[in-house]
């Protein structure tokens, strides 16, 4: 058999099954990559993270009178970036809010937000939803 008919003989089901095993050599490939978001750099390794404490805000449009209780009052955020950078960052910098202004009933689990200085990336924010409850006065 000549090397001529080797290549053309059922050419379409061999290209099709080159195609099907690089697809899954593809799949498998990216599925042992680590699953962590956090950059590396390729002299320095993973970049520096820190740990702010904050307390949240709550961010609600002008004509909204009531008060608002958040639980827990406090979050945790996981900052990362190049160590100088970070030495920098001072905690007031870390704004730390929920939006309840564009609700119209502003009450339940809320997703945090959270505001940073630039090059500062946010790795984590714990816990990521908070409880908001409209305090109620009596007159």
């Amino acid at each position: 058999m000549a090397y001529r008919d080797l290549i053309l003989n059922n050419f379409w089901l061999k290209g099709f099954s080159a195609v099907l095993a690089t697809l899954i050599w593809l799949a498998l490939r990216q599925s042992d990559q680590p699953n962590d978001p956090r950059p590396q750099h390729p002299l320095l390794g993973r970049s520096k993270e820190l740990l702010v404490s904050r307390a949240v805000s709550v961010l609600k449009s002008p004509t909204e009178q009531r008060l608002f209780r958040v639980d827990p009052a406090q979050v945790t955020v996981t900052l990362g970036g190049e160590a100088n950078m970070l030495n920098q960052v001072n905690p007031e910098d870390v704004h730390v809010y929920v939006n309840v202004g564009a609700l119209k009933d502003p009450q339940g689990a809320l997703k945090v937000e959270v505001h940073v200085p630039p090059r500062i990336a946010v790795y984590a924010i714990s816990p990521a939803h908070v409880d908001v409850r409209p305090i109620v006065t009596n007159p």
